[in-house]
């Protein structure tokens, strides 16, 4: 009854997370969503088979779901599921930065706007480090060499002399990782587009965290902070009350007399899509009624 309960609440839990990111672009995929009631009617057939033959018929399936064949997963995409989790890490990182200001400084100062500077790589003398604990990495006891170590080596590498100072609280931060992920947590890079996976979901990121605007901005272009922050798979992340350096602002007038709505100014950014710039619009001015499509 226990692997039942997991296994339900597993599911239960997939469904809702995918329910809440799709319901801000469109909504659940209606394949995907009977797919979902196929398969678990497959599964659930030897425990319940009366209650599964009546999904059977509902699905519209001909045949009895008892001669059906079992249902052949496909491969995992392990790339999807690490962007996932990005994007999930980035979604609670953000949500924890925005409660934490809000309570110090007020409601009034909550911040409206994200930026969030990605990096595809790690500065040298963390890349150094992490090159090094890769091959130190014990796979049979998962473990690393003791702290003392690790310290005396890392002073011998030329890249990480200047650093030594951070270098044991980036291995500290490396193996808690490592004990959490696993060696993946040691990659050099990250497999997947991080720009892409927050330029894709950002309505979904505006919307949850309650932000006006979320951006992607590669570590490059920020400051010395940004650059020496950013790693791989965690970008650096800097909130505002007011939209940082748009590339342009439209300005709306309402000529309608004896209307509420006088002026909207809306933030725009290079490649922006028109369902962005709407989003945005609804955000800023929640009593306009723009159409979805």
């Amino acid at each position: 009854m226990t692997e039942y309960r997991l296994f339900r609440v597993v599911l239960q839990a997939t469904r809702d997370r995918y329910r809440e990111i799709t319901s801000f672009s469109g909504g659940m995929h209606q394949k995907l969503v009977f797919l979902y009631v196929e398969t678990q009617a497959l599964l659930m057939a030897p425990i319940c088979p009366h209650v599964c033959e009546c999904v059977w018929a509902l699905l519209g399936k001909e045949g009895s779901i008892v001669a059906a064949p079992w249902p052949v997963a496909d491969p995992v995409d392990e790339n999807l599921l690490k962007s996932f989790e990005f994007l999930t890490d980035c979604a609670r990182t953000t949500r924890h930065r925005i409660r934490t200001l809000t309570e110090k400084k007020g409601e009034s100062q909550r911040p409206r706007y994200a930026v969030l500077y990605v990096a595809d790589a790690y500065p040298p003398w963390q890349r150094a480090i992490l090159s090094w604990m890769r091959g130190a990495f014990d796979e049979s006891t998962k473990t690393f060499p003791p702290n003392k170590e690790i310290a005396a080596k890392l002073k011998t590498l030329p890249e990480v002399a200047k650093n030594m100072k951070k270098a044991m609280t980036f291995v500290q931060g490396v193996k808690e990782n490592v004990d959490a992920k696993g060696v993946q947590a040691m990659e050099l890079k990250t497999p997947f587009d991080q720009e892409k996976v927050i330029r894709q979901n950002n309505l979904y990121l505006e919307k949850s965290l309650e932000l006006v605007g979320v951006r992607a901005v590669p570590s490059s272009c920020g400051d010395s902070r940004a650059q020496e922050e950013a790693s791989p798979g965690k970008p650096h992340l800097v909130l505002h009350t007011t939209d940082p350096q748009p590339n342009a602002v439209i300005e709306f007038r309402n000529p309608q007399p004896a209307c509420g709505h006088f002026t909207l100014r809306v933030p725009i950014h290079n490649a922006e899509t028109v369902r962005e710039i709407i989003a945005r619009i609804r955000t800023l001015d929640e009593i306009l009624s723009i159409p979805s499509k």
